[in-house]
């Protein structure tokens, strides 16, 4: 007996392909699936039947969805349809060939805090960008962030499922009183007695990822709802570095954490933004980074117990805090500033991993040796800046070390100055006529702008 033929592939309202299931949640289905007009693969999520049951509760998916779809940014995946087929309601967005935060999280345990920090920035920017827009998101989880490859960055973020966000403003698509929406473990607590909710409650929801993504156990003990529904209401966490000792978890980044874990929202950061700035503040301080142009010219090395402190870069502040005993209201006064390339010099953004002009791995161990012995590019000008015994002890290691510390480009054009002063040297010295130096030493400053750009004391 022949087999009969399997039924042909759904399509949505004459467009959208259905061919394969690649996901499937308490809100819908997920299908990879074809935009027939555009030529182009996508994802499909397709929701159950419930929800179209009732006239307002699809009147107010598709307008969250929609106002979901008004966000534009790189770590948001973008939505390009939303409908209505046979009943059911849809979504149409660009299809992410990547892995979830939560896949990853159950095959390596947990992440170091570097890496943590860096999935979570990318995250606070994708919030920022909703919350900036009206859009509450209200089901962050590690489920709901897909890790990308992008070059040599195999943790680039895109935020997904805006089904069930609303908006900021509570006089528009309002939730019914009393309604419960998310994830249970992942909710704040407003959000679980069905209280207005804002952009600090989604703050909640990333203090508990962190909590997952560093400890590599959940914030609370799985007891079943009801005690989940307790702990999150009433239980204060557990501190990070008590829980997982081994993690190395610095007390600035714990700070941050607990920070969003703070049962009111009051206490909670103000922002997304807020938020990211203090995440990187304390990935400088696991990196031992320098946060001035100051400390990245001046070598680290060790200094004498009796030595002045080094000076502040802004003269304006009055007094420096030690980022670990930071207070957790003050973690966020100054945002960090780009990372700097040891090896091309390029700034990079904040919360880059790989340089964006040479590709190098800004973490790699060969780059935290450089920015450690950091270049003294205008030695001159430093040493005023350097302690009196530091320098008198060690000036001619330090300025040997520092300039072999300097990238390639920079060590070509310092030595290029070097020539030109020596011509300059040289024509006073032998008497060379007027026109015959001029000469020369135009022609040496035109061939550095030909062949290797304007000189420059960053050495780019």
């Amino acid at each position: 007996m022949a087999q009969a033929d399997p039924p042909p592939p759904r399509v949505l309202r004459e467009r959208y392909r259905l061919d394969a299931k690649i996901g499937e949640g308490g809100m819908g289905v997920v299908y990879r699936g074809v935009d027939l007009a555009l030529e182009r693969t996508v994802a499909v999520k397709l929701t159950r039947p419930e929800p179209a049951a009732e006239p307002a509760a699809a009147g107010r998916f598709l307008r969250e969805v929609k106002s979901a779809a008004k966000i534009r940014h790189e770590h948001v995946v973008e939505v390009f349809d939303v409908g209505e087929d046979e009943g059911e309601l849809f979504y149409v967005m660009e299809l992410l060939e990547g892995e979830s935060l939560s896949k990853r999280l159950k095959r390596e345990g947990s992440l170091s805090p570097a890496s943590a920090v860096h999935v979570a920035a990318q995250v606070c920017e994708a919030l920022d960008a909703a919350h900036r827009g009206g859009v509450i998101h209200r089901d962050l989880k590690p489920a709901n962030v897909v890790l990308l490859h992008r070059g040599r960055d195999d943790a680039f973020v895109k935020l997904i499922d805006f089904g069930i966000s609303k908006s900021a403003d509570p006089n528009t698509f309002p939730t019914r009183t009393g309604e419960i929406v998310g994830t249970i473990g992942y909710m704040a607590p407003e959000q679980i007695k069905g209280e207005l909710t804002d952009a600090r409650t989604d703050l909640y929801a990333l203090g508990v990822m962190l909590y997952r993504a560093l400890t590599g156990t959940d914030v609370f003990e799985d007891r079943g709802l009801p005690a989940a529904v307790h702990d999150h209401l009433e239980t204060t966490p557990k501190k990070l570095r008590q829980r997982a000792p081994e993690a190395n978890i610095p007390a600035a980044l714990e700070a941050v954490v607990l920070r969003c874990l703070a049962k009111r929202p009051a206490d909670r950061f103000e922002s997304a933004s807020a938020a990211a700035e203090a995440l990187l503040r304390s990935v400088e301080s696991i990196e031992g980074e320098a946060s001035s142009p100051f400390e990245l010219l001046i070598d680290n090395g060790p200094v004498p117990p009796d030595a002045p402190p080094a000076p502040a870069f802004n003269p304006d502040a009055a007094l420096q805090f030690e980022l670990a005993d930071m207070p957790v209201a003050a973690i966020s006064m100054a945002p960090p500033g780009p990372r700097l390339c040891a090896q091309c010099g390029t700034e990079n953004q904040r919360y880059a991993r790989i340089c964006s002009d040479c590709g190098d791995d800004l973490d790699s161990p060969e780059q935290r040796e450089l920015r450690a012995h950091a270049p003294l590019a205008l030695v001159s000008t430093l040493v005023p800046l350097i302690p009196a015994e530091r320098a008198a002890l060690s000036l001619p290691e330090r300025t040997v070390t520092s300039f072999l510390a300097l990238p390639r480009r920079a060590k070509q054009k310092l030595a290029l100055h070097a020539a030109v002063a020596l011509l300059l040297v040289n024509a006073w010295a032998f008497g060379f006529g007027l026109i015959s130096t001029v000469l020369l030493v135009g022609a040496v400053l035109v061939w550095v702008t030909v062949f290797l750009g304007p000189i420059s004391p960053r050495g780019r």
